[in-house]
């Protein structure tokens, strides 16, 4: 078993420290369930075997061997099982915006394209079991130098990056969809898509289970099994991550607090320093030091 075990809400920031990319490969005999999670930076996900479901937001897909997802900042995401998954194993990057600028060389936005692959919200893809293998490949190698960073280590890093994104975008441009969403859970998913609609609102515990013509216990037990939060935890992380949308947009932080649904900014500045380890405004500036860096 590796020992690669994100916690619930460690995914603002990078691992290793970086605030520009990062990546990881491995293959876990047995791994436990951890959660959906969200982030502000792109991530390029290969699921090569092990795992059953993926949710994007409150859509579900089944996972099958060789599949690539290119997930969005701030967009919930995550794994999920009805037990613990065995001998999974996948690759992914985290891609920064700010960094994202740099890999074109000043001639090609490959943030855009990107873009341009998951508008309408196309995040999954089918590759070829010879493609995920190779992009694997690259994956590792930049996993494999995390440790390390002078210039040569970072242009090996590059030159890795840029294959494993070549042959992800080609796969994603040649296909003209994905593959349908499923209903797993009807009920969890509508009251997922009704806190996305609702997340600057008063929501609570109470006020969603009379919507939803359910108890609260068994609302909080099912929820906390669908997503491995509870119902609180999940609406204050959703609101952390508009404030982070919101404080990169260049709004003040007060006002941020009122349009993200926190009563006052007190409470907005705990919620935010306990989920991002950091103030609004010191994530604020590190935000705009890694543009100008860019």
């Amino acid at each position: 078993m590796d020992a690669y075990a994100p916690t619930n809400y460690a995914y603002s920031a990078m691992g290793n420290g970086r605030s520009d990319y990062d990546a990881f490969y491995g293959l876990s005999e047995e791994m436990n369930y951890f959660g959906w999670h969200c982030h502000d930076f792109y991530e390029l996900y290969i699921h090569l075997q092990g795992a059953e479901y993926y949710s994007v937001d409150n859509q579900t897909y089944i996972l099958k061997p060789n599949q690539l997802l290119l997930l969005p900042p701030f967009r919930m995401h995550g794994l999920m099982a009805n037990n613990t998954l065995k001998n999974y194993e996948r690759a992914f990057i985290y891609l920064s915006p700010a960094f994202m600028k740099t890999l074109g060389c000043g001639q090609v936005d490959i943030e855009q394209l990107l873009g341009d692959m998951i508008e309408r919200d196309r995040f999954i893809f089918d590759m070829t079991e010879e493609n995920a293998r190779e992009c694997a490949s690259h994956i590792r190698q930049v996993y494999l130098n995390s440790k390390a960073n002078t210039l040569w280590d970072r242009f090996t890093d590059i030159t890795h990056l840029l294959t494993a994104i070549r042959i992800m975008l080609e796969t994603a441009h040649s296909q003209s969809g994905s593959p349908p969403a499923v209903k797993v859970n009807p009920l969890m998913q509508e009251i997922l898509s009704y806190i996305e609609a609702h997340c600057a609102e008063q929501l609570s515990l109470k006020s969603l289970a009379e919507r939803f013509n359910i108890s609260q216990s068994s609302l909080s037990h099912q929820f906390l099994r669908y997503t491995n939060h509870s119902v609180y935890e999940y609406i204050i992380y959703k609101r952390v991550m508009m404030a982070k949308q919101r404080l990169i947009e260049d709004v003040p932080p007060g006002e941020v607090a009122f349009l993200c649904g926190f009563g006052d900014y007190s409470n907005f500045l705990r919620a935010f320093e306990r989920i991002s380890g950091k103030s609004p405004s010191q994530y604020r500036r590190e935000v705009k030091q890694n543009r100008q860096e860019s």
